[in-house]
């Protein structure tokens, strides 16, 4: 307590000031933690798991991701797991991408064409590129030929 004419506690300053920054700091954390990406984010390969088969993320040519409204990133091993997980759980969709099969970059779902590949890491046999690729096929058309391999065609 101060007296008319002193000055306060120069160690209770120090603490108001102290805990002032550190509430400041925790706001902008958690303001910054709340907005969506503005891309597409990468996985640690090799030690991420998929999302939706749990196997791990090892094949960089095969990834892709979802990113959902709420802000969550998932990672899937196979694009053909991240449409499993789409048809199975119906998440808010904030953003799709898949690696090219070829190149290392990552794909909108939008830029994505998916062309057949002898081996995938789940056996979904389509790989993503370009979607001007000659053959390729567009996302719905792949999703289509996931949903009919489900119930035992092609």
């Amino acid at each position: 307590m101060t007296t008319p004419g002193k000055t306060a506690n120069p160690a209770a300053w120090l603490a108001a000031i102290v805990a002032f920054v550190a509430l400041v700091a925790v706001s902008i954390a958690a303001f910054v933690s709340g907005r969506l990406p503005e891309g597409p984010v990468t996985p640690v390969f090799d030690k991420e798991a998929c999302a939706f088969c749990k196997m791990h993320v090892g094949e960089p040519g095969y990834a892709a991701q979802l990113q959902t409204r709420a802000g969550d990133v998932f990672f899937y091993d196979d694009p053909g797991c991240l449409v499993e997980h789409l048809a199975a759980e119906r998440p808010e969709v904030h953003a799709l991408y898949f690696r090219h099969v070829h190149e290392e970059r990552w794909l909108t779902v939008e830029q994505a064409g998916f062309v057949p590949m002898p081996a995938t890491p789940m056996g979904f046999g389509y790989g993503a590129v370009d979607a001007s690729t000659p053959g390729a096929i567009t996302f719905a058309e792949f999703s289509a030929k996931v949903a009919a391999r489900d119930r035992g065609g092609q």
